[in-house]
């Protein structure tokens, strides 16, 4: 039995204290047909070292690649899509965790399901420091199972960690900064046939620490705000769910940094 292939790009930038963790937690998946790709943007840490020697331990299971500058988070995701040659693709972050069974568990799902272009889980957010848990991100947002429709209107509060899709619905345009992660599964789900699929399993830990917490959430805020600019433009028959976001991020803007 053909089993299909699974890209996982992994994009790091000095995350020397963590990769090994984050590299490892995909090769020890239990799902034999993998492509691990890691991206490295030109780290000045002990990232590039970790790395080559987990190369050295997995000649045939990892793929490294060092770019020689810094090309931004976006454009070096970019350059993981390109490496990617599975039918479907899961990001990981050089900082997060896979446990066992999603890769398997999700292929699973898109497998049987053709119609369904997302499928995702809930995903335990855990202090980096203590180890200790957050929250779980169900419980903190809500998940469910649903259409494009719900995912424009409450989308941006999903955790991209637990995104599976296929390659062939990767948007061909380029996103111009990390914080259009949004915009982008939108424009993924649209290419997909618009519903997504919620396992109601923890499959993955988020990573909370110093360097991943220094949002400027005014600049969030503005980000999705021109989201939904695009959003309102390319999807004229979703207004009713554009305009019910914009409404609440609207009024956090006002309350917050009026």
């Amino acid at each position: 039995m053909n089993i299909p292939l699974v890209s996982i790009p992994i994009i790091t930038y000095n995350q020397a204290e963590y990769v090994e963790e984050t590299v490892m937690s995909a090769i020890n998946q239990d799902y034999e047909n993998l492509q691990i790709i890691v991206c490295d943007d030109a780290s000045s840490d002990e990232t590039p070292k970790t790395l080559l020697n987990l190369l050295n331990k997995f000649p045939d299971r990892l793929e490294v690649h060092f770019n020689e500058k810094n090309l931004g988070q976006a454009n070096n995701r970019d350059k993981s899509n390109q490496l990617s040659k599975g039918k479907y693709l899961t990001y990981l972050d050089g900082d997060d965790v896979f446990l066992p069974g999603k890769i398997s568990k999700q292929v699973k799902l898109l497998e049987e399901n053709p119609e369904i272009a997302i499928c995702y889980h809930n995903v335990e957010v855990f202090d980096s420091f203590t180890g200790e848990t957050n929250f779980y991100w169900k419980e903190r947002f809500g998940y469910g199972d649903g259409e494009i429709r719900n995912f424009i209107q409450y989308g941006n509060n999903l955790c991209s960690l637990a995104f599976m899709f296929r390659k062939k619905d990767i948007p061909t345009e380029k996103f111009s900064h990390s914080g259009q992660d949004w915009l982008y599964f939108v424009e993924v789900m649209n290419k997909g046939g618009g519903k997504y699929h919620y396992i109601d399993e923890v499959l993955a830990r988020y990573r909370r620490h110093s360097e991943n917490m220094t949002l400027n959430w005014e600049d969030k805020i503005n980000g999705q705000i021109h989201t939904l600019n695009i959003l309102h433009k390319r999807y004229p028959q979703y207004h009713s769910q554009i305009n019910i976001r914009r409404s609440e991020v609207l009024l956090t803007k006002s309350l917050f940094f009026a």
